[in-house]
């Protein structure tokens, strides 16, 4: 059986429809409360969430204000820029021959309904695919590559223009990795019921104005050979996130560049796995040190 596994109050919860199921009541203790152990224990989850359900009520109606970071604690958290072809087109750089990968620090992590900090007026959106690894990943070959995925959630890569274009070379890893500038879930979703998120529609709305949507099947570099790609040079750990690129429609694109305003609702989702409501917020002096 396919399953969604959710971070609900620091509580894992299997989700079905509108309701969630509290993981360690339902598997009699064969699960802790930790999202971060069932992480690696995907196969089993995806074996026995059936059984587990059988007969039971639910622990109550799943609200997107409850559920905190899919993954709340992943080792590290791997970005690749530059992965549809039209967002480099806007970003007025070239379509990269290889993956264009930088970190994002897991201090910016923060949940689906989690306030966005407006550090300055270069706060920026780019909706994301993003995949979480499930059993440790070394040098795997693309073919098998997203058999060590345990899922996929829907990612922000909050974006602080101004500090990601900082010097040369500029500074994507720190102008990425605010606090608050990682908003991830609201759901992990295991990869078969999405068909392996290669042809999902995703999107992204601030205040209502539809300002991304496309396929992931627009990807210049596929889930499995990122996996694959990245294995290759750093042993991938479970929980590790990976973060698969924007589509066209970020702020900086537009002309007069457009960025978030304290107050702005940023939506966004992926097709069969959900959607996260941000709210941007206002946070003066974060550059205090940089002039």
């Amino acid at each position: 059986m396919s399953f969604t596994l959710a971070n609900r109050k620091g509580r894992a919860v299997l989700v079905v429809g509108d309701e969630f199921f509290d993981l360690e009541r339902i598997s009699g203790s064969a699960f802790s409360h930790n999202v971060m152990e069932a992480i690696p224990r995907f196969a089993d989850l995806s074996a026995s969430a059936a059984q587990y359900l059988e007969g039971q009520v639910s622990d109550g109606a799943v609200a997107i204000e409850d559920l905190d970071a899919a993954v709340p604690a992943p080792s590290k958290i791997l970005a690749v820029g530059l992965n549809y072809a039209p967002h480099a087109n806007e970003s007025k750089l070239l379509i990269p021959d290889f993956p264009m990968v930088f970190p994002k620090f897991p201090n910016c992590l923060t949940g689906p309904a989690g306030q966005i900090d407006v550090v300055s007026p270069s706060v920026d959106w780019e909706v994301e695919l993003v995949l979480v690894v499930g059993r440790q990943a070394r040098r795997v070959n693309e073919s098998e590559a997203l058999t060590y995925i345990a899922g996929a959630t829907v990612g922000q890569d909050i974006s602080d223009r101004h500090v990601q274009m900082l010097g040369a070379p500029p500074q994507f890893g720190l102008g990425k990795s605010f606090d608050t500038f990682g908003p991830v879930g609201p759901v992990i979703v295991d990869l078969p019921s999405i068909n392996n998120a290669t042809r999902a529609r995703i999107w992204c709305e601030i205040n209502g104005d539809r300002v991304q949507d496309a396929s992931t099947a627009d990807m210049i570099f596929s889930p499995a050979y990122l996996v694959s790609y990245l294995s290759h040079i750093v042993t991938l750990e479970p929980g590790d996130l990976i973060f698969t690129g924007t589509p066209a429609g970020v702020g900086m694109g537009e002309n007069p560049p457009r960025y978030l305003q304290p107050g702005d609702i940023v939506a966004c989702g992926i097709e069969g796995i959900g959607t996260m409501r941000n709210e941007a917020r206002a946070n003066s002096g974060a550059y205090a040190l940089l002039g």
